[in-house]
């Protein structure tokens, strides 16, 4: 806990890249010498046109490339990386191979600070070593509100198209339902349309029997004709008779045969072969033998 009779400072050689990271200038920067406001493992560098490109990886790195205990490639001399090394050496190279930087061969393939310097601000990495009465090594703070402007336009616009989103959502999740739903009819009338099947088979097979059990057209007229003839030609029953026809007769010797038919179907049945014998012209033959034969 820091009490208010408690004094605490800061390097300003530390705060300072953290300070302009963020576009903010202290007073007293506005006044100060670039000497007074470069960090001391750069100082070597405060007055250099050119620098070589390992010089400016490691100052990127925040370490003094002349320092005693730096071996080469990133390594100090007990054999530990340099922090960030690998990271500014790819951001480097990559610029170099890009010609956002130039090596200039006349000055052993060094680069310009000024360059340099550019670079640095354009890519918004802090380069220890600021120009005369400038503090600043990022985007002045004009062009940072003007980024800003831009990225709150972004997420308005962001969030402009994730309500759109979220009621594309909607509707695809009302959509999902509904075809859900309608699966589940579909189930259902599919279920219902077995069973259907299942009815219509099981119809057609009673009115197959049916046919079977049916006789019809000439086989049945002809049938009738049979029954006609052996019930008055056997039983002496006069089937052309009106009123009422000796149905008993013909119920009993259908019963001493194990037939049980009611007295209306025989009737009924008697009547038709009648008609019909009366159709094909049989019917005076039929009485004839009547006559004849029952005495």
């Amino acid at each position: 806990m820091i009490y208010p009779s408690e004094t605490i400072a800061f390097k300003i050689s530390s705060v300072i890249p953290i300070l302009r990271k963020y576009g903010i200038q202290l007073d007293s920067e506005k006044s100060a010498s670039t000497d007074a406001l470069t960090p001391t493992y750069a100082k070597d560098y405060l007055h250099a046109t050119y620098i070589d490109p390992e010089s400016v990886i490691l100052l990127l790195c925040g370490v003094n490339p002349s320092h005693d205990y730096y071996d080469q490639d990133g390594y100090w001399n007990d054999g530990s990386p340099v922090r960030n090394y690998r990271k500014y050496s790819e951001l480097i190279l990559t610029a170099i191979d890009n010609q956002q930087l130039n090596t200039v061969h006349s000055k052993n393939n060094k680069i310009n600070q000024d360059q340099i310097r550019s670079w640095c601000s354009a890519m918004n990495i802090y380069w220890p070593i600021p120009t005369n009465g400038t503090a600043f090594a990022n985007t002045p703070l004009k062009d940072q509100n003007s980024e800003i402007e831009k990225l709150q336009d972004q997420l308005k616009e962001a969030s402009s198209q994730l309500k759109e989103q979220e009621a594309n959502s909607k509707f695809i999740r009302d959509l999902t339902l509904e075809r859900d739903n309608l699966k589940d009819e579909n189930l259902k009338l599919k279920i219902a349309n077995f069973d259907l099947e299942a009815e219509i088979d099981d119809a057609k097979q009673k009115i197959s029997a049916l046919e079977r059990d049916i006789i019809s057209g000439k086989s049945r007229s002809f049938l009738l004709e049979i029954l006609g003839g052996l019930t008055t030609s056997l039983l002496y029953v006069d089937i052309f008779k009106s009123g009422n026809i000796e149905i008993g007769k013909v119920t009993s010797a259908l019963d001493s045969v194990g037939i049980n038919a009611t007295p209306e179907t025989v009737s009924n049945y008697l009547k038709q072969a009648a008609a019909r014998l009366s159709d094909s012209g049989k019917a005076d033959t039929v009485i004839e033998y009547l006559k004849i034969n029952k005495g």
